[in-house]
Parts: structure tokens; sequence; C-alpha cells
């Protein structure tokens, strides 16, 4: 009895293990130095990394029924986590390839030399995208979900129609200019108070604040101070430096020093 009890619990350890190994996925070393992922419906979230190789974290993915969607808008799991992963010259291309990609959150953590590319356009993607601990170029635009960035440097390229976008900087690439959308949502961009940036900054129905020190005397909300709205904007901060376009068309532009 002893012996058959030792055996099954032998066995359910081998499944669960199996079942551990099949949530994760490691993309080995390639020349590659962009990520892009696109046609994914599933939460997104990106981690920085100082390893070499890409690493896709998922919870709880129920591998049997990627299993049955092999032909998943003609896409193939070739990574037992619902995703396919091609590799094309510079590039590592991630889409959804199952059914069940749809409703899971997957965790990519990147290698912080490479530049990402994030498509979420669709209607029905699941939930906001999150960046954080990020050091090379981030583009990334969404439909109808807020992006929210930590700790990045950037260059950006990000638009949101829906959605708001939240970046607190580590500091601004001083070599690409970056350029941030919102159209029917609100900005609220963090940065190191001594960023050198020249700032371009637009809220065609909307109002700009910053706790800046910008020339401007009209005072608006939560200590912020009221510098313009339905116009261009151009200022230096701190003697100048890359451009940083800010642009919100039907929502608020929030500029904070930190």
């Amino acid at each position: 009895m002893r012996n058959v009890k030792y055996l099954f619990f032998t066995i359910y350890f081998l499944l669960i293990v199996n079942q551990m190994k099949a949530q994760e996925y490691i993309c080995g070393k390639t020349q590659a130095d962009q990520i892009i992922i696109k046609d994914l419906i599933g939460g997104i979230r990106i981690e920085g990394s100082e390893e070499s190789e890409l690493i896709i974290k998922v919870v709880n993915f129920d591998e049997s029924t990627s299993i049955k969607a092999l032909d998943y808008k003609r896409k193939k799991n070739n990574t037992n986590i619902g995703l396919q992963v091609v590799i094309k010259n510079d590039i590592i291309e991630i889409v959804g390839a199952s059914e069940e990609s749809e409703n899971t959150w997957y965790l990519f953590k990147v290698p912080n030399n490479m530049k990402l590319k994030i498509n979420y356009d669709h209607p029905f993607t699941r939930d906001k995208i999150e960046v954080k601990d990020f050091n090379k170029k981030i583009e990334i635009s969404s439909l109808n979900h807020e992006l929210v960035l930590s700790n990045v440097s950037g260059p950006l390229l990000l638009t949101a129609v829906n959605g708001g976008i939240k970046v607190d900087f580590k500091n601004l690439n001083q070599n690409t200019e970056s350029k941030i959308v919102a159209v029917n949502n609100n900005l609220e961009i963090h940065l190191p108070d001594d960023t050198p940036a020249n700032l371009i900054m637009e809220s065609k129905n909307g109002r700009i604040y910053t706790n800046f020190d910008i020339d401007f005397n009209e005072k608006g909300k939560d200590d912020l101070r009221f510098i313009g709205g339905a116009e261009h904007i151009y200022k230096e901060l701190n003697n100048g430096g890359s451009k940083l376009r800010l642009e919100a068309v039907n929502g608020n532009i929030y500029l904070r020093s930190k």
C-alpha cells in the first residue's frame, strides 16, 4: 500500500512539474534587436531584464485548450503557452496562437538591449499594458486600454485612443525625441526635475498643468500650475535637450517633476 501511495505521489509530482514547465517559454539567444508583439488579446506586462534571453511566463494556462487550437487564426502555437514566436532577421515576432491566449496574462522579461513594439489595437483586448525597468525604444499603440510605464528611458512613441497614459521616466533619452499621444483621455508624465528637454505640448480640448518652473502664473489643481490648452506650447527645461512631444485631444496633460 505504501508503494502504491509513493507511486501515486511521484506521478502527481511529475505532472505538477510538467505543468510548471508549460507555464514558461524561453527564447534562446539570437541576433535579434527588436521584439514585436501583435494580434494578442490577452494581458501584457513587460519587464526589462539584464538576461540575454527573452522569457515569457504565464499563470494557470490551460495547455489542453491550446493544443486543440493549433490552427487558431492560422497561427502555430509553438511555445505551448498559446503564442507563436517567429524570428525573422533581427526581429522576434510574437502573436496570439490559441483561444486560451485571449484570457491569459503574459509576463515578458525582455533583454534591456532590445527595442520593443506592441500593437494592442484590437477592440477586445484584455486590460492595460504595463512596462517597467526598460531602457530602450518603446513603441505602443492601444485602442481601448491604459498604458502605464515606470522607470523607463525611451525613446518612447506611445498612442492610446480611449485609455490614458502614465509615464514615470527614469531619465529622458537625449539622442532621439519621444512622442506621447492620448486621444480621449489624460496624459500624466513624471520627469526628474533636472531633465534637459525641449517640450512641445498641446491639449486641444483640455488643459495643461505642471509643477516645473515654467513662467506661467495661473493656479491649477493639486499644486500644479495651469500653463495652457488648445494651443502648442514650446518650452525648454534645464537649457533644453531632446524633444518631448505631449499631445492630448480630449483630455488634460499633467507634467510633474520628481
